[in-house]
């Protein structure tokens, strides 16, 4: 081709100078290095608004119709200063979006919480003041319940007082200390369930000379019985300053006491009229356990048995007498039901064979009076093992002595 003239062009892609990628949203502008001037732009209507700078690798932003740009100055081995640039307003807005959304959710999530604290707040207000005045009202009330309180107690003193006074009352109705008579010796014991009772018991001295051992003991418990018992024990004292005879003196006790109680009221009664002369007894039952005699010739204890209803059970009650002859060493003892009923835990009695059985082992070991009443309550006591005693518990032990 030596002589010939010409120019020759050659086609080649820009990745060839430069790695990019040009798409709608990105361009790429030629600036002349020495004097900044534009050589070429893929997009001449944003040339005025591209940033020229002579330091390689600069990246700056601009905006151009609203849109924003970023655009970078890369410097090849050419006379040119290469730009690109490309529009980041899409990659903005889908963060923006979030960011707004993500904002949206925040402040609702601020709103909700707000509101159901306030709802919180408010019902915990509510609950605490009505805390407050039902403690309010708690402490006006307990303070009620000390006032009544105080009143119960100073009408329970006062009622223990009067309890105890009642009490000690009808104690000196019955004997305080074993008594002395020629030929006989004797010894009483009465323990009520409450602190006043329906058990009784005395010795009288007759005018014919004689001396009468009673025991009763009035239905119910605690002041219901207490006060008939009373009502009887003025009825005996009186009648027993007569001469009357065992039977009369029934007779006349169950009329009295038939008009003076109710019809659920009545008494148990045994008595026993001992002529110290000749040691004959005179015995009358009407609803007590039978007396427990205890023979010393056989060494043995059997029951006296002898039937009749109680005094002011019914209008026309008979009532019979046993005669019985004792000799020296011969016991008489009388008991109420309440130490025969009495219960253990498991609602067993403690029964006829068991008293008879621990009266007979007493006397043949030849205990005091005193002493065979002692042992009777403690085992008495050993058998409830702690369970609560239901009813009033009496004791006599008359001894035929030298």
């Amino acid at each position: 081709m030596r002589g010939d003239n010409g120019i020759l062009y050659a086609v080649v892609s820009w990745n060839t100078f430069i790695d990019t990628d040009l798409n709608e949203l990105s361009g790429i502008a030629l600036f002349d290095r020495s004097n900044s001037q534009l050589v070429y732009s893929s997009n001449e209507d944003i040339t005025s608004a591209i940033p020229v700078s002579d330091i390689s690798e600069v990246i700056s932003e601009f905006e151009f119709q609203k849109n924003q740009y970023l655009a970078m100055t890369i410097q090849v081995d050419s006379l040119w200063l290469v730009t690109t640039f490309i529009q980041i307003n899409n990659y903005l807005e889908k963060p923006q979006r979030l960011g707004r959304i993500t904002l949206m959710v925040s402040l609702l999530f601020i709103v909700v919480s707000a509101s159901i604290i306030w709802v919180l707040i408010h019902r915990v207000k509510k609950n605490t003041q009505e805390l407050e005045a039902a403690h309010r009202d708690m402490l006006s009330q307990n303070e009620e319940l000390q006032r009544a309180k105080k009143v119960v107690e100073a009408h329970s003193l006062k009622l223990e007082k009067e309890l105890a006074t009642a009490s000690s009352m009808q104690m000196k109705l019955m004997p305080t200390e074993d008594p002395q008579f020629e030929g006989v010796s004797i010894a009483g014991f009465c323990r009520p369930a409450s602190q006043v009772g329906g058990d009784f018991y005395q010795y009288y001295k007759r005018p014919n000379g004689r001396l009468s051992v009673v025991l009763a003991d009035v239905t119910g418990h605690g002041m219901e019985a207490a006060i008939p018992n009373v009502l009887f024990s003025g009825m005996l004292d009186n009648m027993m300053e007569s001469n009357v005879q065992s039977i009369d003196l029934c007779t006349r006790l169950n009329k009295s006491l038939y008009r003076s109680l109710d019809s659920r009221t009545f008494v148990c009664f045994s008595m026993g009229e001992l002529n110290t002369k000749n040691r004959s007894i005179s015995l009358t039952n009407g609803g007590c356990p039978y007396p427990y005699y205890y023979d010393l010739s056989s060494k043995s204890v059997r029951e006296l048995a002898m039937d009749a209803f109680p005094l002011g059970a019914r209008k026309a009650s008979e009532y019979s007498v046993m005669d019985l002859t004792l000799d020296v060493g011969d016991r008489i003892i009388f008991c109420s039901d309440g130490i025969i009923e009495a219960t253990n835990e498991v609602g067993d009695i403690y029964g006829f064979d068991r008293i008879r059985l621990l009266i007979e082992s007493c006397c043949k070991q030849e205990l005091s009076n005193r002493d065979l009443i002692d042992h009777l309550m403690t085992d008495v006591d050993s058998f409830r093992n702690g369970q609560e005693q239901e009813d009033d518990q009496t004791v006599v032990v008359l001894h035929i002595v030298e």
